[in-house]
């Protein structure tokens, strides 16, 4: 296994975070936390945009490339898990799939990050840690 800090090094990845005043793909409650706004890109690839949140107890500092890109790759990891949006919602709490307008938001988003996480992942043959 290989951090996110070696995969980003070692195929020069640009992140370039902003502030954002929401995230318009997180279906849980999201007062408490700051929202960003991320680009991700490398020689060879489409870049993507992506929004993460963190917690307010993180001090309003933007995240990491590294946290960014890990934090991306374990929720599409969690949704390639997933048999389906009604396993997802499950992970969500939402009884019998229902369709919640922000978690199918949030299931479509992971699906369309899905592919250029692929992308990034077959920059190396090392799978990358999320932890």
């Amino acid at each position: 296994m290989q951090s996110a800090e070696d995969l980003i090094s070692a195929h020069s990845i640009a992140v370039v975070v902003r502030p954002a005043d929401e995230n318009p793909h997180m279906p849980q409650r999201s007062d408490d936390l700051d929202h960003w706004r991320c680009t991700i890109s490398a020689d060879g690839l489409d870049a993507f945009e992506v929004h993460v949140s963190m917690h307010q107890d993180h001090g309003g500092v933007p995240p990491k490339p590294s946290v960014v890109l890990s934090l991306v790759m374990a929720d599409v990891r969690t949704f390639r898990g997933c048999e389906g949006y009604a396993d997802f919602a499950a992970l969500l709490g939402i009884e019998d799939g229902g369709d919640d307008p922000a978690a199918v938001a949030a299931w479509e988003e992971l699906g369309r990050l899905s592919a250029a996480v692929a992308a990034i992942e077959s920059l190396s043959a090392t799978p990358v840690s999320t932890a």
